[in-house]
């Protein structure tokens, strides 16, 4: 991950609070720069120190760690990550990842596009923010 990209510090405060309260140790995130090679030299260093799971806040992230967890051989690290690509779901569909999180690009489109022709009309858009949601992805 980019440690300057809002949506995927975001995404690692949502991932650690759903983490507050359990015996699990989460350890220090590393950025990845978005970048998969890079990422996943990240992930195998983890999987060395024996970690249970890995996750992935953006495509690079996310393709990294199921490399490294494919790299492990281990089918018992679970991996989860954010964006949807050839190689995510390749990796979903092989088992190295479990699942990953894909914004819904044809509604952002929509919806932005709708939001133009709005403005350019002179409607006010208020300033509202539109939910265009998420699907999770598995095998």
């Amino acid at each position: 991950m980019n440690a300057a990209t809002a949506s995927c510090v975001m995404r690692e405060e949502g991932f650690r609070s759903a983490f507050e309260g359990t015996a699990f140790e989460l350890l220090e995130t590393q950025y990845g720069e978005g970048d998969a090679a890079k990422s996943q030299t990240i992930a195998e260093n983890y999987v060395i120190q024996g970690v249970v799971g890995i996750f992935g806040c953006n495509e690079g992230s996310t393709t990294g760690a199921g490399n490294a967890i494919k790299a492990s051989g281990s089918d018992a690290i679970v991996g989860v990550g954010f964006d949807k690509s050839d190689a995510i779901l390749g990796l979903i569909q092989d088992g190295y990842l479990l699942a990953t999180m894909a914004q819904n690009p044809d509604v952002m489109g929509y919806e932005g596009v709708k939001a133009a022709v709005a403005a350019l009309n002179g409607e006010s858009l208020g300033g509202a923010v539109t939910d265009t949601g998420v699907s999770v992805l598995t095998k």
